[in-house]
């Protein structure tokens, strides 16, 4: 298990909020954080752990494959991504 998975679109925070119940260490961030745990990080300008599980905000197909590309350039290593299902390869 890595040493921490990052939830960049954290939200109402679920995702981060089922993880940490099974003991993993979660980073959770929004461009526009909703709790005290959320920072407030932009996907597009830091990567603060190489693992990311996150639902991506969903304004279209060109948005989430922006959004594949950026966690390749900044060094993403694990990308777990819940998609709709009509999106390529999802």
């Amino acid at each position: 298990m890595p040493p921490a998975i990052w939830e960049p679109c954290a939200g109402d925070g679920n995702i981060a909020g089922a993880l940490r119940d099974r003991g993993v260490k979660v980073i959770e961030s929004d461009i526009a954080p909703r709790n005290r745990r959320q920072k407030r990080l932009d996907f597009f300008a830091v990567a603060p752990a190489p693992t990311l599980v996150t639902n991506p905000s969903y304004g279209g197909r060109g948005d989430v494959a922006r959004f594949i590309r950026r966690a390749h350039v900044i060094g993403i290593e694990s990308l777990a991504l819940l998609l709709k299902g009509d999106f390529s390869c999802a």
